[in-house]
């Protein structure tokens, strides 16, 4: 008959909380529940994120980068000629340097260099006029390698195997985020 029902019918009809009411669910919008509040979700968003950042640290040795360094050095030598001190027993030199400046490594491996030194320089020769001497030197620097570390392909391949691993870590999570969703699909009509 028509208005036959089972016995537990309306008692699973009714709310267990008085002041709730029924929501009802739609497909589509339990996907997007499960696309927007799964935490699974978005740590598997996370790591193509993560990946990336592998690129940019690729990329970085070849920003322009500063540097400065100086040296002291101080020499004393016995001497075997006197016309390199002049008279005295031993050759004994004293140089300091400071040099700041820019370096770049471009991606066909040449490194570029641009700096500005400063220097000083004492002895005790008698061939050394003035005896404290102060120097300073401006200069730009091209080093280009021919094989070991030379060319565009073998500068640049970390960028590209980061590159290949953004994209792989993307197609693991697009493959990832696809299997839950079958899995709430496969749950959603079995309810």
């Amino acid at each position: 008959p028509p208005d036959l029902a089972p016995w537990s019918y309306t008692l699973v009809c009714l709310s267990l909380i008085s002041s709730s009411f029924p929501m009802k669910l739609e497909l589509d919008g339990v996907l997007l529940g499960t696309l927007i509040h799964s935490p699974q979700v978005h740590v598997m968003a996370d790591t193509p994120v993560i990946r990336q950042t592998s690129i940019v640290e690729a990329q970085a040795k070849f920003y322009m980068r500063s540097f400065m360094e100086g040296r002291f050095t101080d020499t004393s030598d016995p001497v075997g000629n006197t016309l390199t001190t002049g008279g005295a027993s031993r050759f004994i030199d004293q140089t300091a340097f400071t040099a700041a400046g820019l370096r770049k490594l471009m991606s066909s491996g040449a490194q570029v260099e641009v700096s500005q030194r400063f220097g000083y320089e004492t002895n005790n020769s008698l061939y050394f006029l003035p005896n404290q001497q102060g120097n300073a030197k401006l200069a730009m620097a091209l080093t280009q390698p021919l094989l070991n570390g030379g060319g565009r392909a073998y500068n640049s391949s970390l960028i590209v195997i980061a590159e290949i691993d953004t994209g792989i870590a993307h197609d693991q999570m697009s493959k990832d985020v696809q299997a839950i969703l079958l899995e709430v699909h496969r749950t959603y009509w079995d309810l």
